[in-house]
């Protein structure tokens, strides 16, 4: 399963992926028990991609894509 993490500067991607991509695997890690249950058990990982998009929370495109 692969899901997008927005942040809105590209020096906001290196705080969300931490040092040798230790914050975004305790995030994907914290993330899959949760996912597991929705989908009945099933094993599953999670691909976490950080993506920079300028004003994307004032975006009604990428908030409707979001909210979809």
């Amino acid at each position: 399963m692969r899901a997008a993490i927005i942040v809105e500067r590209d020096t906001q991607k290196g705080i969300v992926v931490g040092k040798g991509g230790a914050n975004i695997t305790k995030i994907r890690k914290g993330s899959e028990p949760e996912i597991r249950q929705i989908f009945s058990g099933k094993k599953l990982r999670l691909d976490l991609r950080v993506k920079a998009q300028d004003k994307w929370r004032n975006n009604s495109v990428v908030l409707d894509k979001i909210l979809r």
